[in-house]
C-alpha cells in the first residue's frame, strides 16, 4: 500500500516512511506527525492509500488555535521622572504564539534585542524597559509593540523629565554669638531633585563637603549639619553653606561671634593660710589657688583694697601676724 499526503495550504508533498524537514513525518502506520506546531501549518491535508486494487483519499482539516497579542495594561501612561533618576516601563503581554515584545524610542531607535542598547536604557527578557540616570534628552514617547503570528497589540507611555532647584530649609542669614568652649552644630538641610551637593566654606577659605574633617575639631555630617568642637574665638567669622544641582543653586550664610567668656567669682573652696612675720620684715605672699589657672590672681587686702596683680607683697608688716584676706582667682 502506498500513502500520500497533500497539504493544500503549501503545496508539499511526502509519502510513507519519509521526513520533510524537522517537523514533518509521515510513519510507516501511515499517521503523519507534525511537530512544534506553527500557524503557518494549518490548512487541509490529503490523505491518498492506494494499491492495485485502486486507491481511497480522506481530507483532514488542521486548526492552529492562536491568541493575538494583549499588552496587560491601560493604553497610554503619563509618566514623570526627576532628573538623574531611573525609571522602568513594563509592557506585559499575554498571546499565542509566544508574544515578541520591541520598542520604538523616541528618537525612533527599535529595540528588540534583549540586554543594554546604551549605557542608560536597557530591555530586559519580559519585556521591561529600563532607563539609567534620566535626563531631559529622555523625554518623549516611548511605544512598545508586543507581536506574534496572530497579531500585535501596542502601548504608548509619554516621559516628563523633570526637576527641582534646591531650596535650603533653614534661614539664609543667620549671626550666631557663643562664649568660647562649648561646642557647635550648625545646620544645613537642602532639598531638590535630583538631591543637591552641599559644601561650607570656612572663613579662611577652606572647602569642607559631608563626612570630612579638618583637624580634629571641625566636621560636616553627611545631612550638612557642620559641627566645631570647642569654639574658640578664631571660629569667628561668616560661615557658607551651598547647595547645588543641574537646575539649581541656594546659599546660607552664617555669622559667627566666638567671645572669650570674662571670668566670673571664684567658685573654688576658699583655704586659710597664717603667715608670721617680724615686724618691719618683708613678707611674701602667694596664693596657691592660682596654680595652674589662668585667669589671673586677684589680692583683696584687710582694708579691702583689691590687688588685681598675679603676685603682690606687703612691706613693713605692723602685727607680728598678718591673718591675710583671701586669694581669689
Amino acid at each position: 500500500m502506498y500513502l500520500l499526503f497533500f497539504n493544500s495550504f503549501t503545496g508539499a508533498t511526502i509519502q510513507t516512511n519519509t521526513k520533510l524537514g524537522q517537523r514533518f513525518e509521515v510513519l510507516s502506520n501511515g499517521t503523519f506527525v507534525i511537530k512544534n506546531v506553527q500557524l503557518q501549518d494549518r490548512g487541509q491535508y490529503l490523505c491518498t492509500a492506494q494499491n492495485k486494487f485502486g486507491s481511497d483519499r480522506i481530507v483532514v482539516t488542521l486548526v492552529v488555535q492562536t491568541q493575538p497579542p494583549k499588552i496587560m495594561s491601560s493604553r497610554a501612561r503619563d509618566v514623570s521622572v526627576f532628573l538623574g533618576n531611573s525609571v522602568s516601563l513594563d509592557c506585559i503581554a499575554v498571546g499565542k504564539p509566544e508574544v515578541q515584545i520591541s520598542w520604538i524610542l523616541p528618537d525612533r531607535t527599535f529595540v528588540r534585542d534583549i540586554g543594554t542598547l546604551d549605557r542608560r536604557v536597557s530591555l530586559f527578557p519580559n519585556g521591561t524597559l529600563s532607563i539609567h540616570s534620566a535626563d531631559f534628552s529622555n523625554k518623549g514617547d516611548y511605544k512598545c509593540i508586543a507581536s506574534n503570528a496572530a497579531g500585535a497589540d501596542t502601548l504608548t507611555y509619554h516621559i516628563r523629565v523633570a526637576a527641582l532647584p534646591p531650596i535650603i530649609v533653614e534661614v539664609s542669614h543667620e549671626t550666631i554669638f557663643m562664649n568660647a568652649g562649648r561646642n557647635i552644630y550648625v545646620d544645613c538641610t537642602p532639598k531638590g531633585e535630583p538631591f543637591p551637593l552641599i559644601k561650607w566654606v570656612l572663613p579662611d577659605g577652606s572647602q569642607m563637603k559631608p563626612t570630612q574633617f579638618i583637624g580634629s575639631r571641625i566636621f560636616i555630617f553627611p545631612n550638612g549639619t557642620l559641627y566645631i568642637k570647642n569654639v574658640n574665638p578664631s571660629d569667628s567669622g561668616r560661615y557658607e553653606c551651598s547647595a547645588t544641582n543641574p537646575v539649581g543653586f541656594a546659599k546660607r550664610t552664617v555669622q559667627m561671634d566666638i567671645r572669650q567668656e570674662a571670668p566670673g567669682p571664684w567658685k573654688g573652696l576658699y583655704q586659710q593660710h597664717s603667715v608670721t612675720a617680724t615686724y618691719g620684715s618683708t613678707v611674701f605672699l602667694h596664693c596657691p589657688e592660682s596654680v595652674g589657672s589662668n585667669r589671673g590672681t586677684v589680692w583683696r587686702l584687710p582694708s579691702k583694697i583689691i590687688l588685681e596683680h598675679q603676685y603682690r607683697y606687703i612691706f613693713n608688716a605692723f602685727k607680728d601676724k598678718l591673718n591675710v584676706c583671701k586669694c581669689s582667682i
